[in-house]
């Protein structure tokens, strides 16, 4: 039995049963699929010679696992974020639409009904992105049956008409985007050849607490969020990497489309259509950032490889190889180091807390996000009560992350250790990173109130009672009564 098909089952076994030990399914976002993929072409590339004579049937044992994968995805819809789903399920169907030119009538008869249900699934979602996806799908498969370029053109004005639309139907989620979209221009402008690795999430809060300590923008106050990615690629590569990083990669891509889109070959047709869906995706979210997805870009890409004649081939095949080992290492140490680090924090939510801190002192040696990694070990440390260590540990997490939580933990560290000036500056600058938080407020009100300093009671307790909720909660409700209770009291 070939050994890819059993790769495949134990791909499939992996993605979808792993979860975070409270049942909640992590296929979208593990180490454990990547590397999985990464096996599977490794062994693809060992056996090229032999492969490449049997480059069709690769084509559709990678087709057919990458569309179960995606079958299977569109059944378990019970995951958390909308988004997510509709793109692993979205950029799933070009491999399921690969079954078309099959002649038999029973299977093109299955697969019409499985993408028109997928279709209806994803617009219930919610996802926008997701529909013009399966809108562009839809266009792919009416494009095989066209003959005229004027239907053609009729098809994009209606998708056009379409996405316009969609995007009007969620004012609140554009008006946040467009905002988005403006202070990390202004990143740009400030550095166009880019900030650095990660230099968005180092970097972006501070922009946005700096609009509004010198702007009102009321809409935008209500909207605003605690921001980690532009939910544009193409920005997140300009602000990183530079202006001429993404040209670069423009230019990439535009050639690789005009290779997939000259070829009549049905694999290179697939991938051109997965490009495309992928392009989308990235104009309005974050694909890049889902381990899923960086799985079935190696997938789609190993038909196309495997159909390019090399030349010299041993050169080629062995700088490749070597290019997917230290991948794989990579890959394997993360995936181990993030294992363990959960342990760790496992074992501290249990009591175990010596077994915890003894992964917790070694933190240095863990090939993990550094700026994820400081913040968990930040929240541990201020869970532990441990407010000077929290704060050193916090400072170093600052070169790595702006965050509006980040400045909540470091200002009530301030508060618990009486620096009540320290605390008051980092309460500040939360509130305005996200001007529709009550805590910075009410903490600042507790501040004064153990200060004695009444005046300023007054006029913070005025400002609250009269601030708009972004959604009501009972928390907001506890903060109000409290005010109220207190000015009273002055």
């Amino acid at each position: 039995m070939s050994t890819l098909p059993i790769l495949g089952i134990a791909l499939l076994l992996t993605v979808f049963f792993r979860n975070d030990g409270e049942g909640n399914s992590l296929w979208w976002c593990n180490h454990i699929s990547s590397m999985s993929i990464l096996v599977i072409s490794i062994i693809v590339l060992i056996k090229l010679k032999r492969m490449r004579r049997n480059s069709d049937n690769i084509s559709i044992s990678i087709m057919f696992l990458i569309a179960s994968l995606g079958t299977v995805a569109t059944v378990c819809r019970n995951i958390g974020n909308a988004s997510v789903y509709a793109m692993c399920v979205t950029l799933s169907t070009p491999a399921l639409l690969f079954f078309l030119e099959n002649k038999k009538t029973v299977l093109k008869t299955f697969i019409y009904t499985l993408f028109i249900t997928t279709f209806i699934l994803v617009a219930i979602s919610g996802s926008r992105t997701g529909i013009i996806a399966m809108s562009i799908s839809s266009i792919f498969i009416l494009s095989a049956h066209l003959k005229t370029k004027y239907l053609f053109l009729i098809i994009g004005i209606i998708f056009i008409l379409f996405a316009s639309v969609l995007f009007f139907t969620k004012e609140d989620s554009s008006t946040g985007r467009k905002f988005i979209l403006e202070r990390t221009i202004e990143m740009i402008y400030e550095r166009p050849f880019g900030w650095g690795k990660n230099g968005f999430e180092a970097n972006y809060m501070n922009f946005q607490a700096n609009y509004f300590k010198h702007k009102h923008n009321e809409k935008a106050e209500i909207l605003a969020d605690d921001i980690k990615h532009p939910l544009n690629e193409f920005l997140r590569i300009a602000v990183d990497y530079g202006i001429q990083t993404l040209l670069i990669f423009i230019l990439f891509v535009v050639f690789i489309i005009r290779h997939l889109s000259l070829s009549k070959d049905i694999a290179n047709r697939t991938a051109l259509h997965f490009l495309i869906i992928l392009l989308v995706w990235s104009c309005f979210s974050y694909p890049f950032s889902i381990s899923f997805v960086q799985l079935m870009i190696t997938a789609y890409a190993i038909p196309v490889i495997l159909r390019i004649e090399y030349s010299p081939e041993y050169s080629i095949k062995t700088g490749m190889l070597t290019i997917l080992f230290f991948t794989l290492c990579i890959e394997a140490k993360a995936s181990m180091d993030d294992w363990k680090w959960n342990i760790a924090i496992n074992e501290f939510k249990n009591g175990n807390r010596q077994i915890a801190n003894d992964i917790f002192d070694n933190y240095n040696s863990y090939f993990i996000d550094r700026g994820n990694l400081l913040y968990s070990l930040a929240t541990i440390e201020y869970n532990n009560k441990d407010y000077a260590q929290c704060l050193k540990v916090c400072n170093e997490c600052k070169e790595y992350i702006s965050s509006y939580e980040l400045e909540i933990i470091i200002a009530n560290s301030y508060m618990f250790l009486e620096d009540f000036n320290k605390a008051e500056e980092h309460y500040i600058k939360a509130g305005y990173m996200c001007p529709n938080r009550f805590i910075p407020l009410y903490q600042r009100f507790k501040i004064y109130k153990q200060l004695g300093e009444t005046e300023k009671m007054q006029i913070l307790g005025n400002n609250i009672l009269k601030k708009k909720m972004k959604v009501p909660s009972r928390k907001i409700d506890i903060i109000l009564n409290n005010v109220k209770y207190e000015l009273n009291k002055l």
